[in-house]
């Protein structure tokens, strides 16, 4: 979750990055995990997924509403996703 803002305008980016059939957050937990699969599997294959929402006011109104996107729109994308 980052906010980004360029004068008025403002953005809320909800992203996450899907590893070998794992959800992660965390660039660290990222890095572990692309060594780890390297070694195991001799596989480096990784998802970066963002979701940009402009907003005026009210942060948290958009944060349930890009969390409601995901929930809904992640089945649709998971066939996709490096498994």
């Amino acid at each position: 979750l980052t906010t980004y803002q360029n004068g008025e305008d403002k953005e809320l980016f909800l992203y996450f990055f899907y590893v070998k059939g794992a959800v992660l957050t965390d660039e660290y937990a990222l890095k572990f995990d692309t060594i780890k699969n390297s070694m195991l599997y001799r596989r480096r294959d990784a998802a970066f997924i963002r979701v940009s929402i402009p907003f005026e006011s009210d942060q948290s109104y958009t944060e349930d509403i890009g969390l409601k996107f995901i929930k809904d729109f992640y089945p649709v994308i998971k066939e996709f996703l490096p498994g």
